[in-house]
């Protein structure tokens, strides 16, 4: 391990990954990213690998949009193949308050020149003829948005983060920081020390953890959730669903097989075990409106969970409090859609030394000024300890 790196980033995950392979392409020095299990362990590859800039709020529908071009061209750009598949992405609303939250996110993403539109109740039945319409209240769809797999991506970042001389130290835990004045100058490790000039906090959802080592406080929480897989279909189910309620997301691989998850309730542990409570209530959920699943086999269900923040969006840029420390977390599930576009932005951040428009929104210091940044697409509504916070300013609606 290198005893010494201009840029430390901690969390070998996409995001991480992302970050740390832009900031070599900008001639940052050396780069070392410290992983505390195996790359991609984290979020990065327990999620259902959708791609979409279908949300409510307008700077996240900004940054999903350009990520969305980056996605499009990340195989030939890393030389990797990671299984990029523009299907769309569809939005479903079963209550009259999510149909109105559809309804104003479409507006808004038109008026941001993305392509969505609301489906009336006969192009959704001629069109996606294995939707229940009884359970749907409104739907909106985006043809440009897409999928890719999630493990692919992972693998595709890390091989050109290795050719590009980037060290990558897996089983690397991050024990506390040598700070000195308002700077990182080390971080200290399960295998040593790292002297650096700058670290990057990309930990997922031990990014709050991390982040308290340095003296700087984080709203970020760890909400845990599930998901599933059933036996392969003949290929039927192109765009990517997601069911406001919960939020229920559901698409289906390449190979023929449903993967669907849910985050339900106010879990903030990090268990990893399997629950039936959580294949029970997502079955029932998902053949309400999906009804020809009623006889499927599930083959298999694993936990995860989303780096939640009480406004749904993520936390990027420099803490207040350490003027070295930069965040790159809270992406509260949209973590895989958004690394792209991050890592590039939160790279020249780094490089150049200077703000970037695009990030300042989301610096660490909106949760102190009450300029929160409303996500309503993201499952954070419902969180008792989302309210604690001050009023947010953003005009995006809220569930």
């Amino acid at each position: 391990m290198l005893e010494k790196a201009e840029v430390v980033v901690i969390g070998g995950g996409v995001v991480g990954l992302s970050v740390a392979y832009n900031l070599v392409k900008r001639g940052v020095g050396k780069v070392s990213v410290l992983e505390r299990r195996y790359l991609g362990s984290g979020a990065s590859t327990r999620n259902c690998c959708g791609i979409r800039s279908q949300f409510g709020a307008e700077e996240n529908i900004r940054l999903a949009r350009e990520s969305k071009k980056i996605f499009q061209g990340l195989t030939a750009e890393l030389g990797f193949n990671i299984l990029h598949i523009k299907g769309g992405c569809m939005m479903l609303a079963s209550t009259p308050e999510e149909a109105e939250i559809l309804e104003r996110n479409v507006r808004l993403q038109n008026r941001l020149g993305v392509n969505t539109r609301l489906l009336n109740p006969g192009e959704l039945r001629a069109r996606f003829p294995y939707l229940n319409p009884d359970k749907i209240r409104a739907a909106s769809f985006d043809p440009t948005d897409s999928k890719a797999h999630h493990d692919a991506v992972v693998m595709a970042y890390s091989e050109a983060c290795r050719r590009l001389g980037v060290e990558l130290n897996t089983y690397t835990e991050v024990k506390g920081f040598k700070v000195e004045g308002k700077a990182i100058r080390a971080v200290k490790t399960s295998r040593g020390e790292v002297k650096c000039s700058r670290v990057v906090n990309a930990a997922g959802v031990w990014s709050r953890q991390v982040a308290r080592m340095a003296g700087v406080n984080l709203p970020n929480r760890p909400l845990r959730a599930e998901g599933m897989v059933t036996e392969p279909f003949h290929y039927f189910l192109d765009p990517t669903i997601v069911h406001l309620n919960g939020p229920l997301e559901l698409t289906q691989t390449l190979r023929g097989e449903l993967v669907g998850g849910l985050a339900d309730g106010e879990d903030f542990s990090l268990n990893l075990n399997s629950s039936l409570s959580f294949a029970e209530n997502f079955c029932k959920r998902a053949v309400e409106i999906f009804p020809r699943l009623k006889f499927a086999n599930l083959m298999r269900q694993w936990a995860g969970y989303f780096d939640v923040t009480p406004d749904g969006s993520p936390v990027l840029g420099p803490a207040e409090e350490v003027e070295n420390f930069f965040q790159a977390n809270g992406f509260s599930g949209h973590g895989f859609t958004l690394a792209p576009v991050v890592g590039r932005l939160l790279a020249e951040v780094i490089a150049k030394g200077k703000a970037t428009p695009s990030l300042e929104p989301f610096y660490p210091s909106r949760f102190r000024e009450g300029k929160l940044i409303v996500e309503n697409t993201a499952p954070v509504d419902r969180l008792s300890w989302a309210s604690t916070l001050p009023e947010a300013s953003s005009s995006a609606p809220s569930r």
